[in-house]
């Protein structure tokens, strides 16, 4: 499959994002959790999509799961922190290097920088369940989509165009 929305080559794995918002939080010194941490990655996905011509920032699917978009290989990785900060960077085992990594998004890789340091930005110091009020809105791709579903990648895309776009009549004064 080819298209806008495939991950081609230029997608990472959740992993290396989810690194990108633990290293901001060390750096930072603010505290992230794995609620913050889940909702962080989700945003980031959107904006990319948004921002980056339907470019994917990571393979993994997100769902909808009661609690809001979840992509559930980051859930599992980080669900024992509870509602405690995250002190460990995420990594996941490679079989070509027989190996855990720690994977990273790559430094030359400026559109992903980009939306990941706009979605630091603006979203880095809320709490967790500031965020998750953010997604829980009417007219989310969560609130559209049925509990335990993937929520599908053109309906994300479509809610940050639409952010985009009224963040931008804002600055215009529209």
């Amino acid at each position: 499959m080819s298209g806008p929305l495939d991950p081609g080559k230029n997608a990472y794995s959740v992993s290396a994002i989810a690194n990108f918002m633990i290293g901001r939080a060390k750096r930072r010194t603010v505290r992230i959790t794995h609620l913050k941490l889940q909702k962080l990655v989700y945003i980031s996905y959107g904006w990319g999509l948004a921002r980056l011509g339907g470019r994917r920032l990571f393979h993994e699917p997100i769902e909808a799961w009661r609690l809001g978009p979840v992509i559930p290989p980051l859930y599992h990785e980080f669900k024992r922190f509870g509602r405690n900060s995250i002190d460990e960077w995420s990594r996941h085992y490679s079989y070509e290097k027989q190996r855990f990594v720690f994977p990273l998004v790559e430094d030359d890789d400026i559109g992903a920088l980009r939306v990941l340091n706009l979605t630091w930005d603006r979203y880095g110091t809320r709490p967790g369940e500031a965020l998750s009020a953010l997604t829980h809105q009417q007219g989310t791709p969560w609130s559209r989509t049925p509990r335990g579903a993937q929520i599908k990648d053109e309906l994300i895309r479509r809610h940050f165009l639409y952010l985009l776009l009224a963040e931008r009549k804002r600055s215009l004064g529209r």
